[in-house]
Order: C-alpha cells, then sequence, then structure tokens
C-alpha cells in the first residue's frame, strides 16, 4: 500500500511540473522599468535565440552577489534577451527603484505588482532564472548557478543552458534548484 502511495505523489509531482511548464506566460505588457528606462513589454518570439528572464531583489544578498555574473553572460550571450523581474512585496518601489538605479544592470528590471509574474512562472527565490525559447518554450528553470554567493559557485548552471541553446541543444539538467531568498507575495 506504501507504494501505490508513493506512485501517487510521484504522478501528481509529475503532474505538477508539466502543467507548470504547459502554463508559462510567452508574453507581457507594458511594465514599469526600476531601472530608470520606458516601460517595457515581453514577447518570447522577439528574441533571437531565447530570453531569460530572472527574478531579482533589491535587498537579498544571493540577488546582488549573482548580478556580476549576469553582467558577463549579457555580454558573453548577445543573442540572447536578458529581463529582470523584481516581484517582492515587502519591498517599497521606491526603494527597488533606487537600488536597481544604482546596480545599473545591462538590461531592464521591471516592476511586478502583486507578483502575478512570479505566480505564472512559479518564481520562489532571488535569483530564479528561466531560459524561453522564442517560441515559448521553457527551456530552463532554477539558480543562476550552485551558490548562493556567486564567487563561491562551482557549477553554473545558467551559462551551460545558455550554451546549449546557442549551439542548437537543449539545456540538461532542464531544471536545478534556485538558491537565495524567498519572493514575498503579500
Amino acid at each position: 500500500m506504501r507504494s501505490f502511495w508513493f506512485f501517487v505523489l510521484g504522478l501528481c509531482l509529475c503532474l505538477l511540473a508539466v502543467t507548470a511548464h504547459a502554463n508559462s506566460p510567452t508574453s507581457f505588457g507594458s511594465l514599469d522599468d526600476l531601472s530608470g528606462g520606458p516601460q517595457v513589454s515581453w514577447k518570447a518570439a522577439q528574441a533571437k535565440k531565447g530570453t531569460v528572464l530572472v527574478f531579482l531583489s533589491s535587498k537579498c544578498p544571493c540577488s546582488a552577489s549573482h548580478e556580476k555574473a549576469l553582467r558577463k553572460l549579457t555580454k558573453e550571450f548577445k543573442d540572447f534577451q536578458f529581463l529582470g523581474i523584481h516581484s517582492n512585496q515587502d519591498e517599497k518601489v521606491a526603494v527597488a527603484s533606487a537600488y536597481f538605479r544604482k546596480a545599473a544592470l545591462p538590461f531592464p528590471v521591471v516592476q511586478d505588482t502583486g507578483a502575478k509574474l512570479a505566480d505564472a512562472f512559479r518564481a520562489f527565490k532571488t535569483p530564479h532564472a528561466f531560459l524561453i525559447d522564442p517560441s515559448g518554450e521553457q527551456l530552463f528553470s532554477g539558480g543562476i548557478d550552485d551558490s548562493k554567493d556567486h564567487d563561491r559557485a562551482s557549477h553554473h548552471y545558467l551559462k551551460e543552458a545558455l550554451e546549449a541553446v546557442r549551439d542548437g541543444g537543449k539545456p540538461n539538467p532542464q531544471r536545478v534548484r534556485a538558491l537565495g531568498c524567498v519572493i514575498q507575495r503579500k
């Protein structure tokens, strides 16, 4: 009987993973750019190779430690669009805007009011990265690397995913654990 319930639990988890993947948005309308630019819209089809959506925080040390890595990745993978998403509802927009203006990331960081995008993508922590191809398929989800502190990372998951797609393949693994601060919904 016990093995039956493990089977049922495993089946439910598989269905949840497939459902989460199938329901990821492929676009969103105009959102405020916290880094000082004009409002930003996104459509998966606009990116040449794909889009990296990365959920970021203005107060999470783990998120901040990965900004250097994101800068390097945007320079190395110019055929990919990068977009930051700020979803934390416990961080004031004015404070987040000041933080991201000062951080001067080489891509916009949009305000996700009500954490609607975080919910749609099932993003749980900052940083949590998603690689979406131009058809809207989610190719990768998880941490940028295997450490809360980028300088101590030994495995660079997002870079490997980008390399695989750039070279015509699929990321392996497609899902890894995201490390960092929990995205606050309320």
